[in-house]
């Protein structure tokens, strides 16, 4: 299990952000799911997980996963040296990019409902507000979404392991199962839920139990809905904006790299190896898609050793303990293992 928590501490940390967000939403469809065979069930569940997750530790743990995972992506988004990557890597990118647009809504009118107009945001609520509205198709699309990043993130993380690859098609079965199964549970409960409401007494009762929100606090939730995703928005530019320098800096300087066997390329300065080799279409080996973990993109230094920056120490950490130590070895081998 070593290997998987190969690299940076930043890379450790997202791996580990992105398992606790995982967790989460697992749990989160799955009590979602439950409204196709019983609401007591699917509100049990709910009360079971809102004891961890609106607890202060267990709050502090998922929006600091949250905060630690998105922050971190979109560091390492401003980094890049290119955008010449796989459509896997950028399916990704564009789903982890896209996904907070939509979270916000829903975490604005479910916690910050709760935390601030005192709403009673279990399921029904949530299936109130929703269903057969085209805010429910946004939610819906939003639950699509997040579980193929997640899915995405998980199998590049562990497609290395013999055990991952054996046991894919079962895997991936079960995987193509939640999102169904959730979405299931939503129009079940849904349509009870919503026939329900149709009720002027049931009505009532229903908007005293949920505390449900007035026209006010709808469009007070709506001002910081928008708020937040300005401020995404803003954040976003700020991304592109680095990239663009580093892009613009890149440009006016370039290196020369001869492959062993192979072809001869000019490329920028200050995009890694790997970097170098999608840009100008040479087929590089990389498992873990460039994220500093399997260390399947290393190379051997035939020529210019001399010529490179001795190797930082988050480099070295992702080398695996038989590959000579560059920094001890430093500068006395001709040929050795880099990155």
């Amino acid at each position: 299990m070593n290997d998987l928590w190969r690299g940076t501490l930043a890379t450790r940390l997202r791996i580990a952000s992105g398992l606790v967000l995982f967790t989460y939403a697992l749990l989160h469809f799955l009590n979602i799911g439950l409204g196709m065979l019983s609401p007591v069930w699917m509100d049990a569940m709910q009360d079971a997980r809102q004891i961890v997750t609106r607890s202060f530790l267990g709050a502090l743990l998922l929006y600091g996963a949250f905060a630690v995972h998105i922050t971190f992506a979109l560091i390492k988004l401003a980094q890049r040296g290119t955008l010449r990557m796989p459509v896997w890597e950028a399916v990704q990118i564009g789903l982890g990019i896209f996904i907070p647009v939509l979270l916000v809504t829903h975490l604005v009118h479910t916690r910050g409902a709760h935390e601030i107009h005192n709403v009673n945001d279990e399921m029904g609520y949530i299936m109130l507000l929703l269903y057969n509205t085209a805010d429910g198709w946004k939610q819906s699309l939003l639950l699509l979404l997040v579980w193929t990043h997640g899915c995405t993130g998980l199998h590049f993380w562990l497609r290395g392991k013999a055990w991952w690859r054996r046991n894919l098609p079962l895997l991936a079965g079960l995987a193509a199962l939640v999102p169904a199964f959730a979405l299931a549970g939503f129009l079940v409960e849904g349509r009870r839920v919503r026939a329900q409401f149709t009720d002027p007494t049931e009505r009532d009762v229903m908007i005293e139990r949920f505390n449900f929100p007035d026209r006010e606090a709808f469009a007070e939730m709506l001002t910081l809905t928008e708020n937040l995703r300005w401020l995404f928005g803003v954040i976003m530019a700020v991304v592109a904006l680095a990239y663009l320098v580093k892009y613009i800096r890149a440009r006016r300087q370039s290196v020369t790299i001869h492959y062993g066997n192979g072809p001869q390329i000019n490329a920028p300065r200050g995009l890694t190896l790997l970097e170098m080799s999608r840009l100008r279409g040479v087929p590089h080996a990389s498992l873990c898609g460039g994220r500093g973990r399997c260390t399947t993109c290393r190379v051997v230094i035939e020529e210019g050793l001399d010529l490179l920056h001795p190797p930082v120490k988050q480099r070295h950490a992702a080398l695996p303990p038989l590959v000579p130590n560059p920094i001890r070895d430093w500068p006395a081998r001709s040929n050795q293992w880099t990155r």
